[in-house]
């Protein structure tokens, strides 16, 4: 076998390789695309990220007191944060949905993880 075939034969491998892990990456979106159409279309069901049905108890105590943390933290947030009325209702909104999720858990109700994602940020984005 000559240099050139030789040559020949490692840039065909690159170029496999490179295919190969071409459609290896296109298959992320790909698949996010078959649960999107899936999902009758709908953004949010493609990307919901599960609920508080297939959690554990343990886990759900766990969630239970990020939870209680974030209230707290709204309320210690909402003393020390700008007295403007709109700033406050925003604490008092965000405040609310911690203290729905709260009561919705305690009652072992369902609870979209993704609401308690938003529940559980930072009070700063409360007036966002």
């Amino acid at each position: 076998m000559g240099v050139r075939k030789t040559a020949k034969l490692a840039n065909f491998a690159i170029v496999a390789i490179v295919a190969t892990f071409a459609m290896i990456g296109l298959n992320g979106p790909l698949t996010a695309a078959a649960a999107h159409a899936e999902s009758g279309g709908s953004p949010s069901a493609a990307a919901s990220p599960g609920t508080s049905a297939s959690m554990s108890a343990v886990q759900k105590e766990k969630l239970l007191a990020k939870l209680k943390a974030a209230k707290q933290h709204v309320k210690q947030a909402r003393k020390q944060g700008s007295q403007d009325a709109s700033a406050q209702a925003a604490y008092d909104a965000k405040l609310k949905d911690v203290n729905r999720l709260i009561d919705r858990l305690s009652k072992n109700e369902d609870v979209n993880l993704g609401e308690v994602d938003k529940a559980v940020a930072s009070p700063d984005s409360a007036s966002k």
